[in-house]
């Protein structure tokens, strides 16, 4: 064969491996567009010493909806001393009783800078702490908890189909009750925010709107350009005792990292309940986190991937292919070796399932956001200028992966002083270095998170420096004759 064949061969081959990346990157971008990041949903209320109240627990027929009693709440005031108690929907007459409730809130915080932030043009509402509080209403009570983590986290849904010691897997989401909150008229609200992450495990919030008689209010959840509105059981009119619809529940659940606000309450109050949910598996007294058991063959994603590697011009020689999670993962506080991966989301843990289940070596690791060579070789050696040709013949060549989480590193007297910035990469080590990643979208600016601060000069001062890392699947594909895929 020529060595114009071979160079047409060779051209060709890389133009049919070019055209099933796009149609994988056009898979992954489908999917995402389509992932749950949100769920909801409504229960009626029974009227008061009515036996057609049914709890999730009580359910024996699939005839029989599931509703609830009157949500009582019992509170205390700003003393410490016993508040009231009010029952939710409010009868006739107790309206004073709401209006004392609403006063005994305190006035409502956010997070901001580690800090607990008082602005009501951020956010105008009212608020009780779980502690300053009871209620005999409890989600679990009602299947919302299971719906929660069947819609959100399809890894919990169902019991490890894999395990094959006989043993019974416990496995769940908690929902830990955290505040109430009172959002009035006439302009009570919380412009759109992040939540701040309560603990390792945490992957989202529910929010039980108790029923109210309101005008507004809505909460509205974006993530990745896509936006789900929740009335929250808003009324179109301002009648506080219609008797036309039955008194309801209404809930909304979503992952923590999606921006969402509560637009302004033009009429009545909006009371919720709001928890902090969890993954977690029991074992004896002990919660413990858990890896994603759910079984990839059930989306169609997995039969995409197996179609795509069991071609053999794609990445008949092997290679790394590379996704950014979709989700923000706190990443750089040391604790995201014990959360990652069981903590991942949406479509995060569909990658990392599908892959795992199609036997391919998977990580899930930092990243530095550089991905050029920055001052080394594709080994990591020092090269002595970055105008080198060796420098500019690697770049945007090599990917970073530390071998694990760890926290922001600040370099000092260690650099030897001044550093240029393309030599900061070695101050990052150890790390892995992944050559030719092929990734299957882009990383979101939003996900990222300081790996390395350092200071540099400018002019005749000197400024601090920033670079960041993100998290990542990458995935090692082997050559095609050394491929052992499951049966389809």
């Amino acid at each position: 064969m020529s060595d114009t064949q071979k160079s047409g061969s060779k051209s060709l081959a890389a133009i049919a491996e070019e055209h099933l990346m796009t149609q994988l990157e056009d898979a992954v971008a489908g999917y995402n567009a389509a992932a749950n990041f949100c769920c909801g949903g409504s229960i009626p209320i029974a009227a008061p010493n009515s036996t057609a109240s049914r709890r999730y627990g009580d359910f024996t027929s699939t005839l029989s909806p599931i509703t609830s009693p009157p949500v009582i709440i019992r509170w205390d005031d700003k003393n410490g001393d016993l508040g009231g108690k009010i029952s939710f929907p409010v009868p006739e007459g107790k309206e004073s009783v709401l209006e004392k409730l609403v006063k005994d809130c305190n006035p409502a915080t956010f997070g901001y800078g580690g800090e607990n932030v008082l602005d009501e043009k951020i956010r105008k509402a009212g608020v009780l702490e779980a502690t300053e509080f009871s209620t005999n209403f409890n989600p679990y009570d009602y299947g919302m908890v299971d719906a929660v983590a069947k819609a959100l986290l399809p890894g919990i849904a169902r019991p490890n189909e894999e395990g094959k010691d006989g043993s019974e897997e416990n496995w769940g989401v908690v929902a830990e009750l955290y505040k109430l909150n009172v959002y009035s008229a006439p302009s009570d609200k919380f412009k759109p925010h992040v939540d701040t992450p309560r603990g390792f495990t945490q992957f989202g919030s529910l929010v039980v709107s108790l029923p109210n008689p309101h005008v507004g209010g809505h909460l509205r959840v974006d993530h990745k350009q896509i936006t789900h509105i929740f009335d929250l059981g808003s009324c179109p009119s301002q009648e506080t005792n219609s008797t036309d619809e039955t008194p309801t529940l209404h809930w909304a659940a979503f992952y923590s990292d999606c921006s969402h606000e509560v637009l302004p309450v033009t009429s009545g109050h909006r009371l919720t309940l709001t928890y902090q949910l969890y993954i977690s598996t029991h074992l004896s007294s002990q919660t413990l986190p858990l890896a994603p058991t759910l079984n990839p063959t059930s989306y169609p994603l997995y039969n995409t991937l197996h179609s795509l590697l069991s071609t053999p011009s794609f990445l008949k020689s092997g290679g790394t292919l590379g996704f950014h999670c979709s989700h923000k993962y706190a990443h750089t506080d040391g604790t995201a070796n014990v959360r990652l991966p069981h903590a991942l989301k949406g479509l995060d843990v569909v990658m990392y399932t599908i892959f795992k289940k199609l036997g391919m070596k998977v990580h899930v690791k930092p990243i530095l956001e550089e991905e050029f060579s920055e001052g080394e070789d594709e080994e990591g050696n020092d090269l002595p200028n970055r105008y080198d040709e060796d420098y500019v013949k690697t770049s945007h060549t090599i990917t970073r992966a530390a071998p694990e989480f760890r926290e922001t590193r600040f370099i000092g007297e260690e650099s030897g002083g001044d550093v240029e910035e393309y030599e900061i990469a070695k101050f990052w080590k150890p790390y892995e270095i992944f050559k030719h990643v092929k990734w299957l979208n882009n990383a979101d600016a939003k996900a990222n998170e300081v790996a390395m601060a350092f200071q540099q000069w400018c002019g005749n001062e000197t400024e601090t420096g920033w670079w960041y890392s993100f998290v990542a699947i990458l995935v090692e594909v082997p050559p095609f004759s050394q491929r052992d895929l499951p049966p389809e």
